[in-house]
């Protein structure tokens, strides 16, 4: 299975990168996405646990299902002014 990350904010400046092609040999929930990059990025393991997740354009809750060929943007928490 292979997924298409973008990334923003501190993420992309941990990982050097806006956007991954993520794989993995199993379905996957937002869970288990977090628990798999805070493994090979554990820099950005306590930023994972406070952001949102846009799967295809819409948001969803890390329980949810994740198939291949989406696209996952990762959103760290943000403030305005």
């Amino acid at each position: 299975m292979q997924i298409k990350l973008k990334l923003f904010a501190a993420l992309k400046e941990h990982v050097r990168s806006s956007e991954l092609v993520w794989e993995s040999p199993s379905p996957l929930t937002g869970d288990d996405l977090i628990r798999s990059l805070a493994d090979h990025y554990p820099a950005i393991a306590v930023l994972l646990e406070q952001c949102s997740f846009v799967r295809n354009g819409y948001f969803f809750r890390r329980n949810g299902c994740i198939q291949n060929g989406d696209e996952i943007a990762i959103l760290p928490p943000f403030s305005g002014g």
